[in-house]
């Protein structure tokens, strides 16, 4: 099996995302159970190009073990891709309750609170992109000297969305 899974991960690196279904499936259907093999396929699905599938195979893993933050973290990202932002924001904020610091939880609820119903990002600071670099400075240091990681985590979003304007 870890051999497998190995095999798996050799072939989406080589973009040979069906292969890897393959393989993956074939270790799901040994062990339906084991969350790590369904995460994986979810992967394989996504890079396959099959949303759906992908999606119901998360959905087993929550099922089967609610508490799996990758398989949760999985369905709050399809969720954002899918422009689903309040399913995805009451996902992420029910995992919260249980883990209030988890940065991956904190950036992914970040993201969503950076986007409008569009998923564009909410705010732009205006002029050129030199000034947007500023725009990013400022946001360094206005998380480092935050009070909370949730506000932390939402200026340092919103600070590398800016790095990412094209000069």
């Amino acid at each position: 099996t870890r051999a497998g899974v190995m095999l798996a991960s050799l072939h989406l690196q080589r973009g040979e995302a069906a292969r890897a279904v393959d393989i993956m499936q074939k270790l799901v259907d040994g062990e339906p159970q084991n969350l790590t093999f369904l995460n994986i396929l979810a992967s394989a699905l996504l890079a396959a190009g099959k949303q759906t599938e992908a999606r119901a195979t998360l959905e087993r893993a929550v099922e089967i073990d609610p508490g799996f933050l990758p398989a949760q973290l999985g369905l709050a990202r399809l969720d954002i891709v899918g422009r689903q932002l309040d399913k995805a924001r009451a996902r992420l904020q029910a995992r919260l309750q249980l883990a209030p610091d988890n940065v991956q939880l904190l950036v992914e609820m970040a993201r969503v609170d950076a986007m409008g119903a569009n998923g564009a990002l909410v705010f732009s600071p205006p002029g050129p992109p030199r000034a947007r670099i500023g725009f990013h400075a400022s946001c360094v240091m206005e998380a480092l000297f935050s009070h909370t990681h949730r506000e932390t985590v939402r200026l340092l979003v919103l600070a590398g969305a800016q790095v990412r304007v094209p000069d």
